[in-house]
C-alpha cells in the first residue's frame, strides 16, 4: 500500500511543493578468465543528488544560496491532512552543496513566485 507525501518537507522551506533525490553507484565492471565471457561488477563508489521545489515565502527570500553547504533533512510524509493510516515518514539526512538556484516569475498569468534548487551530495545519505 502506497501512502500521500502530502505531509512531505525540507528544513528551510518553508513553501516545499516537491523534492526529488537520486542516489547513485558507479559499479564498474570487468571480464576476466573466470567470468567465462560474461562481465561482472563490483560496488563502486555512491552518489547522490536532487532537486527541491517551493514557492517563496512573502518575505521573498530564498532559502539557500548557490554554493552553500547545507545538511538536508527530506521528509516523505505520513499522508494528507486528516489521514488516519499507521504509515509513518522517513527522513533522510543529506550533506550537500548546493549547485543551482532557480527563481520562476509568471507576469502572463500572475502565479506565485516559485523556485527550486539542484544538490549534490557531499558524504553518506543517512
Amino acid at each position: 500500500t502506497g501512502f500521500s507525501g502530502a505531509g512531505g518537507s525540507v528544513n528551510g522551506v518553508t513553501e516545499i511543493t516537491s523534492w526529488k533525490l537520486t542516489r547513485t553507484s558507479n559499479n564498474p565492471a570487468y571480464a576476466s578468465g573466470a567470468s567465462a565471457g560474461w562481465k561482472t561488477r563490483k560496488p563502486g563508489v555512491k552518489d547522490g543528488n536532487g532537486s527541491v521545489e517551493y514557492k517563496l515565502p512573502g518575505s521573498g527570500s530564498e532559502p539557500y544560496k548557490v554554493g552553500e553547504e547545507v545538511t538536508l533533512s527530506l521528509a516523505t510524509g505520513t499522508g494528507a491532512p486528516g489521514w488516519s493510516g499507521a504509515v509513518t515518514g522517513k527522513t533522510l539526512t543529506v550533506p550537500a552543496i548546493i549547485d543551482q538556484v532557480q527563481l520562476d516569475v509568471d507576469v502572463n498569468d500572475g502565479e506565485i513566485v516559485g523556485g527550486s534548487f539542484d544538490f549534490s551530495a557531499t558524504g553518506e545519505i543517512t
